[in-house]
Protein backbone atom coordinates (compact mmCIF):
# COMPACT_ATOMS: atom_id res chain seq x y z
CA UNK A 1 0.00 0.00 0.00
CA UNK A 2 1.01 3.44 -0.70
CA UNK A 3 1.94 5.84 1.68
CA UNK A 4 1.48 9.30 1.05
CA UNK A 5 1.82 12.44 3.63
CA UNK A 6 4.08 11.05 5.96
CA UNK A 7 5.73 14.75 6.59
CA UNK A 8 4.27 16.63 9.44
CA UNK A 9 4.86 20.19 9.45
CA UNK A 10 6.12 21.18 12.69
CA UNK A 11 8.96 18.04 12.41
CA UNK A 12 10.16 19.26 9.29
CA UNK A 13 12.40 21.97 10.70
CA UNK A 14 14.19 19.34 13.32
CA UNK A 15 14.67 16.73 10.00
CA UNK A 16 18.52 15.64 9.72
CA UNK A 17 20.02 16.08 6.18
CA UNK A 18 19.01 14.03 3.62
CA UNK A 19 16.27 12.85 1.39
CA UNK A 20 13.18 13.14 3.43
CA UNK A 21 10.00 11.15 1.61
CA UNK A 22 6.73 12.43 2.28
CA UNK A 23 4.92 9.96 -0.24
CA UNK A 24 3.55 9.86 -3.91
CA UNK A 25 6.95 10.58 -5.25
CA UNK A 26 7.47 13.92 -3.11
CA UNK A 27 10.71 14.40 -1.22
CA UNK A 28 12.37 17.27 0.91
CA UNK A 29 16.30 17.66 0.67
CA UNK A 30 17.83 19.09 3.60
CA UNK A 31 21.82 19.72 2.24
CA UNK A 32 24.51 19.61 4.81
CA UNK A 33 24.83 23.43 4.45
CA UNK A 34 20.94 23.46 5.94
CA UNK A 35 19.39 24.29 2.47
CA UNK A 36 15.98 22.68 2.08
CA UNK A 37 13.77 21.61 -1.25
CA UNK A 38 10.84 19.74 -2.35
CA UNK A 39 11.37 17.51 -5.42
CA UNK A 40 9.38 15.55 -7.21
CA UNK A 41 11.23 12.34 -8.41
CA UNK A 42 9.44 10.58 -11.37
CA UNK A 43 9.98 8.07 -14.22
CA UNK A 44 9.50 9.42 -18.02
CA UNK A 45 10.58 7.81 -20.97
CA UNK A 46 12.36 4.97 -19.21
CA UNK A 47 14.79 7.28 -17.04
CA UNK A 48 14.43 8.88 -13.28
CA UNK A 49 13.58 12.57 -13.29
CA UNK A 50 13.69 15.06 -10.71
CA UNK A 51 11.94 17.85 -10.37
CA UNK A 52 12.67 20.78 -8.21
CA UNK A 53 9.20 22.43 -6.52
CA UNK A 54 10.60 25.13 -4.32
CA UNK A 55 12.45 26.17 -1.41
CA UNK A 56 11.44 24.94 1.93
CA UNK A 57 12.54 26.89 3.92
CA UNK A 58 11.67 30.90 5.40
CA UNK A 59 9.58 32.16 3.19
CA UNK A 60 9.89 28.98 0.84
CA UNK A 61 6.87 26.92 0.47
CA UNK A 62 4.71 25.28 3.19
CA UNK A 63 4.45 21.35 3.39
CA UNK A 64 0.90 22.43 1.97
CA UNK A 65 1.92 24.21 -1.23
CA UNK A 66 4.15 21.24 -2.25
CA UNK A 67 2.02 18.75 -1.62
CA UNK A 68 -0.49 20.73 -4.01
CA UNK A 69 2.39 21.51 -6.88
CA UNK A 70 3.09 17.56 -6.62
CA UNK A 71 -0.27 16.62 -7.23
CA UNK A 72 -0.26 18.91 -10.19
CA UNK A 73 2.65 17.49 -11.70
CA UNK A 74 1.28 14.16 -10.90
CA UNK A 75 -2.08 15.47 -13.14
CA UNK A 76 0.77 16.28 -15.93
CA UNK A 77 2.34 12.97 -15.65
CA UNK A 78 -0.86 11.13 -15.73
CA UNK A 79 -2.05 13.11 -19.34
CA UNK A 80 1.59 11.70 -20.66
CA UNK A 81 3.14 15.45 -20.68
CA UNK A 82 6.73 15.10 -18.99
CA UNK A 83 6.97 18.17 -16.43
CA UNK A 84 10.51 19.18 -16.75
CA UNK A 85 10.53 19.17 -20.38
CA UNK A 86 7.43 21.15 -20.25
CA UNK A 87 8.76 23.39 -17.81
CA UNK A 88 12.38 23.56 -20.04
CA UNK A 89 10.21 24.78 -23.19
CA UNK A 90 8.37 27.12 -21.52
CA UNK A 91 11.67 28.66 -20.39
CA UNK A 92 12.76 28.37 -24.09
CA UNK A 93 9.68 29.99 -25.56
CA UNK A 94 10.31 32.62 -22.83
CA UNK A 95 14.26 33.56 -23.59
CA UNK A 96 13.13 33.80 -27.70
CA UNK A 97 10.96 36.96 -26.35
CA UNK A 98 12.84 39.95 -27.35
CA UNK A 99 13.42 42.41 -24.19
CA UNK A 100 11.54 46.16 -24.42
CA UNK A 101 14.91 47.72 -24.87
CA UNK A 102 15.62 45.64 -28.01
CA UNK A 103 12.06 45.92 -29.61
CA UNK A 104 12.44 49.51 -28.67
CA UNK A 105 15.43 50.16 -30.64
CA UNK A 106 13.99 48.06 -33.57
CA UNK A 107 10.50 50.04 -33.32
CA UNK A 108 12.67 53.27 -33.57
CA UNK A 109 15.63 52.64 -36.62
CA UNK A 110 12.09 51.41 -38.48
CA UNK A 111 9.83 54.99 -37.63
CA UNK A 112 13.58 57.27 -37.85
CA UNK A 113 13.09 58.56 -41.59
CA UNK A 114 16.72 57.95 -43.19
Amino acid sequence: MLTINRLVAKSIATLPPGLHADGGNLYLRIRAGGSRQWVMLYHSDGRQSELGLGGAGPGGLTLAKARERAEAVCDQLRTGIDPLRAKTERNEVKAAVPCFRVMMDEYIARATPS
